[in-house]
């Protein structure tokens, strides 16, 4: 595919997501990394003329709350846990994948519900991190158990579940802040747009180019 087919494939699969079972090339699935890339950049400048227009100027109290700075050690960790928690799953049944990606989520909910703090801060994250891994194996057996309704489920509902996994990622980010106020929401719509672009790149180029995509686009912010 071109930029502009795959451009309009990536809509197209927005409107009704499915799993993806193509066999394609490691040349096919890098150009397709690279073209929704290029359309994140240009929806993300859209996005933030249309946001500038609709709020002005956004309050610095909270860019200050929610913003951090972006090092290479950060990035490298959001792009690869955040996409094994997130999207790992976004692909034929397997229960060690839903599994880990149980374990990583539950161990966000910890932090950011409980602890209320960024994934990487000292205060809660041993204990976090133990309840989390602790669960893991429960996580495990209840998936392996129910394998054949939760693989139906998954084949019949994927557009669901791919929903899903995108708000959880983008309302996730909204609980970075300290001050939970509601204006802090429109901040995450870039993370939706996120979690929608993210997750066709799993499915059509495999999960390592979505760790990559994520990775560049959080170093570069």
């Amino acid at each position: 595919m071109n930029i502009l087919q795959t451009w309009k494939d990536f809509f197209d699969f927005l409107l009704a997501p499915a799993l993806d079972n193509t066999e394609r090339r490691l040349l096919q699935k890098s150009l397709i990394a690279l073209y929704i890339f290029i359309l994140k950049v240009i929806l993300v400048i859209a996005m933030g003329l249309l946001l500038l227009l609709l709020f002005g100027n956004p309050d610095p109290k909270i860019l200050n709350h929610t913003l951090i700075h972006t090092s290479i050690f950060v990035a490298l960790f959001a792009g690869v846990f955040e996409e094994i928690v997130y999207r790992l799953s976004l692909t034929k049944f397997n229960p060690w994948y839903l599994s880990i990606s149980l374990t990583g989520f539950l161990f966000i909910l910890i932090k950011k519900l409980y602890f209320r703090n960024m994934l990487l801060e000292s205060e809660g994250l041993l204990l976090s991190a133990l309840i989390a891994l602790a669960a893991s194996p429960i996580f495990y057996l209840t998936t392996k158990k129910f394998s054949a309704p939760l693989e139906r489920f998954l084949q019949k509902h994927f557009g669901i579940v791919f929903y899903i996994s995108a708000f959880l990622f983008a309302i996730s980010h909204f609980f970075n802040a300290k001050e939970l106020e509601l204006t802090n929401l429109k901040s995450n719509i870039s993370h939706l747009l996120s979690a929608f672009i993210l997750g066709y790149v799993r499915i059509r180029s495999g999960i390592i180019a979505a760790i990559l995509l994520h990775i560049i686009w959080d170093l570069i912010l």
